[in-house]
C-alpha cells in the first residue's frame, strides 16, 4: 500500500546536519494529501524558510 505523507520543513533550524523535518499528515489518498497540503499553505504565514512537501511510502517495501 502507498501512503502520502506531507512533511514539514524549516530550514532555519538544523537537526544534526539537516534542516528540521516533521510529518505533519498521512493520507492513502493522493487527492487528500494534496487538498491538505493545499489548506496547510493558504493557513500558515508563509515563509522562504518554510517548506510543505509529499512523499510516498511504500508500506510494503519500507521504501520511499
Amino acid at each position: 500500500m502507498i501512503e502520502y505523507c506531507v512533511y514539514y520543513r524549516d530550514e532555519s533550524v538544523i537537526m544534526g546536519d539537516k534542516p528540521f523535518t516533521w510529518m505533519i499528515g498521512r493520507f492513502t489518498q493522493e487527492k487528500y494529501a494534496n487538498i491538505f497540503l493545499d489548506a496547510i499553505r493558504k493557513a500558515e504565514i508563509q515563509s522562504k524558510e518554510i517548506t510543505y512537501f509529499i512523499n510516498k511510502w511504500d508500506t510494503e517495501k519500507m521504501t520511499f
